[in-house]
């Protein structure tokens, strides 16, 4: 991805593919089956890493993968001792911003909270 390539503060990413970078979150969809989502990017910088998804619009399960992929964020934090940090951004948000720098990027169009008592 170019935008990443331009970034000074980007020490390493990979898009994640299925069968390259097997990295498979599992969660549950709406009707409560087993599914496992892959997210976009992974991202190393100086102080944490990011796990990136870009999403062109929501999706039924949006909301479920969304907290899989948070919980698996504080559950690697835990086990890591650095810095994971989920963060969707939305395609029409990055076209619009995508002269910011990744931070700015982040803190201004990354969805990083999600209400997750609100996933039963």
């Amino acid at each position: 991805m170019r935008y990443l390539d331009l970034q000074p503060e980007v020490l390493a990413f990979t898009k994640v593919l299925r069968y390259w970078v097997p990295l498979r979150i599992r969660y549950y969809d709406h009707y409560g089956y087993l599914r496992y989502y892959i997210p976009d990017f992974v991202v190393k910088t100086e102080n944490c890493f990011y796990l990136i998804e870009t999403k062109g619009k929501e999706d039924i399960d949006v909301r479920y993968k969304d907290k899989a992929a948070t919980e698996w964020c504080k559950s690697t934090t835990k086990g890591t001792g650095f810095p994971w940090i989920y963060v969707k951004i939305m395609a029409d948000d990055f076209n619009e911003f995508s002269t910011l720098n990744l931070s700015q990027l982040i803190k201004n169009v990354g969805y990083t909270q999600f209400a997750l008592d609100e996933i039963h």
